[in-house]
């Protein structure tokens, strides 16, 4: 017979690698962690918004602005390695919608 598995549940494979993902992405978050405990000298976490302009005008949203331009290239690389020299742990980027 074959390996008969339930409708839903995943295999002891996946769920090892689930498991092995978890415990991977839990160190890494007391290393960050760890890291701004020992030494308040560098930023933990930076948001970069390499553009303001959005055009959608959503009710919800304070963030309308059709009049901004995008920062150049090459100020967002000098920015972003001025943040890497600086030791940040966290830079994510998020941008308006076209």
């Amino acid at each position: 017979m074959g390996l008969v598995r339930q409708k839903g549940k995943a295999s002891a494979a996946t769920q090892r690698k689930r498991r092995l993902r978890f415990y991977r992405t839990r160190l890494r978050e007391l290393r960050m962690i760890a890291k701004a405990l020992v030494s308040t000298k560098h930023p933990v976490l930076v948001h970069i918004i390499p553009m303001r302009r959005c055009n959608l005008d959503c009710g919800y949203c304070n963030e309308y602005d059709d009049v901004s331009k995008p920062v150049p290239l090459d100020e967002m690389k000098l920015r972003l390695d001025t943040l890497a020299d600086m030791g940040t742990s966290v830079i994510p980027s998020a941008a308006a919608s076209p």
